[in-house]
């Protein structure tokens, strides 16, 4: 499964490039303010809903026995830090406004939380992300990678990862997209994409 869902991203990657070379991103000037406003907005909205538990310092399940009862099991401490964290992000202090706001509200919320779990103990506020281990692929994931295409179980199940593929492709080259825009929106100055890079215009 896993080297399927790896052929898959790469057959995604791969239609990314091709979209790219067709120029076909330029397609995004025609998508209204509204629309591009609803799609981002609700990428907004389904991540602060994902993060929600974590911020008031409960787990899901927790979180699916309803508001009130959410909020009786939070932590004042939990809350604290994120909502530092967030107000950071939003209005860092201006005598550090060389530095980008989200490594700051990063750093400072990073720092409140351990304050915190010092002074109240750790039982009080969410737990750490922890240890995140991102192996390498071994020989083994590629031998099945190539296994999958010599004996025809891509070619078998082509139609199903063709529609993976192209899902994903679409979906990140979007995301990738209106986040452009939005930066060229904060900036106020229109950016375009050159081999060398990005450049002011």
């Amino acid at each position: 499964l896993l080297a399927f869902v790896g052929l898959g991203i790469a057959l995604a990657g791969a239609i990314q490039v091709a979209i790219a070379a067709a120029g076909l991103g330029a397609a995004i000037r025609y998508v209204p303010y509204p629309v591009h406003a609803g799609f981002m907005n609700s990428v907004a909205v389904l991540i602060a809903l994902a993060m929600l538990p974590h911020a008031l310092g409960i787990t899901p399940a927790q979180m699916n026995q309803g508001l009130a009862a959410s909020l009786a099991q939070a932590h004042a401490g939990t809350i604290a830090v994120a909502g530092l964290t967030a107000w950071l992000a939003r209005r860092p202090p201006r005598w550090i406004l060389p530095v980008p706001a989200y490594l700051v509200a990063l750093v400072g919320g990073t720092a409140a939380h351990h304050l915190l779990a010092h002074v109240l103990g750790e039982h009080r506020l969410g737990p750490l992300l922890g240890a995140m281990p991102l192996p390498a692929p071994d020989a083994d994931l590629w031998r099945t990678m190539t296994t999958l295409v010599l004996d025809g179980t891509v070619l078998h199940m082509g139609w199903p990862l063709l529609q993976f593929s192209v899902t994903v492709a679409l979906i990140a080259s979007l995301q990738s997209l209106m986040s452009h825009s939005v930066i060229n929106g904060l900036t106020r100055k229109r950016l375009r994409f050159t081999d060398g890079g990005l450049m002011h215009i």
